[in-house]
C-alpha cells in the first residue's frame, strides 16, 4: 500500500521530493510513532483506514499538489475493493494479470504500475520506463527507433531493450544505472557516463595542471555523505529488499572489477 501510494505521488517528482512528501503524510499521524532515534522521529505508514480520514484539501497542505485528489481516489478504490486483500493477491498473479489489475487502480499507469511491480513484488524482470530509463535505453542499448514512433512504442521498445541485454535481473541492472546518473555519485562510476570532450572536462583550462588528482578525491570525499543519503532516497519507496546486481557472465572482467 505504501510502495503503490509513494509511486503515485512520484509522478513528475523528484525521488527528494517525494521522500518529503512521504514523511509529512507519516507525520501526520503521530500516533504511528514506532521510535526516536538520534532525535528523529519515525512513523509506520498509515493504513487504508486512516488514509480515508484524509481529504484532498488536507493532502495539498501535507504537499502533495495535484496529486491529493488521485491520492484520495485511489484510497477509495483499494477501501472498495477488498482493502489490503487486493493488493495482497497481485503476489499471486502473474506479471501481466498483476499489472493489469494496478493500473486499474486511480492514478496508476504503465510507469506507476511496473515501480510497484518492481519495488512492491519483486518482479526484478521489470522496468519502469520514465525519462531516466529512456535516455539510459537510448545511451546504451538502443540501436534505432521509428522517429514517428508512438509514446507506448517507445515505452514497449525501451523496456524490451532492458529485457534483452540485461535478463532477469534487468529492473535491479537499471536501478545501478540510474543510481550512477545522480550528481553525488557520478565521480564514483565515470565509465558509465557518455564520453565528452576535453575541453568540457572538469578539470580543464586553468589550475588543470596542478591539484586534479587531489580536487577529485577531496570531491570525491565531500560527496560520500550525499552518495549515502541519495542512495537511501532512492530506494525509500521499495517495500522489498533485493540482491546486489551481478554482471552476467558475458560481461567483460573490466566491467565487473569496476562494478566491485
Amino acid at each position: 500500500f505504501e510502495c503503490v501510494v509513494g509511486f503515485v505521488g512520484s509522478c513528475w517528482n523528484t525521488v527528494k521530493r517525494t521522500c518529503q512528501m512521504m514523511t509529512s503524510l507519516k507525520r501526520d499521524f503521530p500516533e504511528n510513532e514506532i521510535g526516536n532515534p538520534d532525535g528523529v522521529k519515525l512513523h509506520r505508514f498509515p493504513s487504508i483506514e486512516q488514509m480515508q480520514l484524509l481529504t484532498a484539501a488536507r493532502l495539498r497542505k501535507l504537499g502533495w499538489g495535484y496529486r491529493s485528489e488521485s491520492v484520495v481516489k485511489l484510497v477509495r478504490f483499494v477501501s472498495d475493493n477488498g482493502g489490503m486483500s487486493y493488493l495482497e493477491k497481485l503476489r499471486e498473479d502473474d506479471t501481466l494479470t498483476a499489472r493489469a489489475r494496478l493500473k486499474a487502480l486511480p492514478g496508476v499507469g504503465d510507469k506507476v504500475a511496473d515501480c510497484v511491480l518492481l519495488y512492491g513484488l519483486a518482479r526484478f524482470d521489470v522496468v519502469p520506463i520514465d525519462t531516466h530509463a529512456w535516455q539510459l535505453a537510448k545511451r546504451f542499448y538502443l540501436k534505432s527507433l521509428a522517429p514517428d514512433a508512438s509514446l507506448q512504442a517507445q515505452y514497449d521498445e525501451a523496456a524490451r531493450a532492458f529485457r534483452e541485454r540485461l535478463g532477469e535481473w534487468c529492473g535491479w541492472g537499471f536501478m545501478v544505472l540510474f543510481v550512477a546518473e545522480l550528481a553525488e555519485f557520478r565521480d564514483h562510476a565515470p565509465h558509465l557516463r557518455p564520453p565528452r570532450s576535453v575541453k568540457n572536462t572538469p578539470h580543464c583550462g586553468r589550475g588543470a595542471r596542478r591539484g586534479t588528482r587531489k580536487s577529485l578525491k577531496t570531491r570525491q570525499s565531500k560527496n560520500s555523505g550525499g552518495i549515502k543519503k541519495s542512495l537511501s532516497c532512492s530506494l525509500a519507496l521499495s517495500t522489498c529488499a533485493v540482491p546486489f546486481f551481478t554482471p552476467s557472465s558475458s560481461s567483460s572482467s573490466s566491467s565487473s572489477s569496476s562494478s566491485s
